[in-house]
Order: structure tokens, then sequence, then C-alpha cells
């Protein structure tokens, strides 16, 4: 397969970027790490974030539900001892009538 002019133009530009790279000072290395393991510091740091207030969404979510959940309890124990007052109050009438 013959390579294009471009492909022969990308290739031979190889060799003068690793020159270029070559010509790096010590201290320009350096501050190109520094660089990046400060950006990598802040990105953890973004990520830690965003992971303590999802953390708190779902616990505030969680004690919303709870709260629910607590309260449908309490108005089914309410329904619960309605219906069980009021079966107790026919069958006594009922009991009533029937002894009468």
């Amino acid at each position: 397969m013959a390579q294009g002019p471009m492909d022969f133009d990308r290739v031979g530009s190889v060799p003068h970027a690793l020159d270029e790279h070559k010509e790096l000072t010590r201290e320009q290395f350096h501050e190109i790490l520094r660089r990046l393991d400060a950006q990598q510091a802040e990105a953890r740091d973004m990520r830690e974030r965003a992971l303590a207030r999802s953390d708190a969404l779902h616990a505030e979510h969680r004690r919303r539900h709870d709260e629910l959940a607590a309260r449908m309890d309490r108005k089914f124990d309410r329904q619960t001892a309605l219906i069980l007052t009021s079966w107790l109050s026919t069958m006594a009438t009922l009991l009533y009538l029937h002894l009468r």
C-alpha cells in the first residue's frame, strides 16, 4: 500500500517533536510534573466533594423515607385501632340484641 504525502509529513515530524522535548530543562520538566500533580489533586478533590455531596443527598433521602414510613405506620396503627373499635362495638351491639 502506498503512503501519501500526509503520512510522510506526519511521520517525519516525530523526530522533530522528540528533539523539542529533549530541549526541556530539568526545571521545566519538574514544573510540568507539578502542574500535572496539581490537576490530579484538583480532580481527586472534585471527586471527593461530589461523593460527599452524593452521600449527603442519599442520607437525606433515606431520612425522609424513614420518616414517611414511620408516619405511615402510625397512620396504619390508628386506622387499625379504629377498625377494631368499630368491630368490637358492632359485636357488642349484636350480642346485646341477641341476649335481649
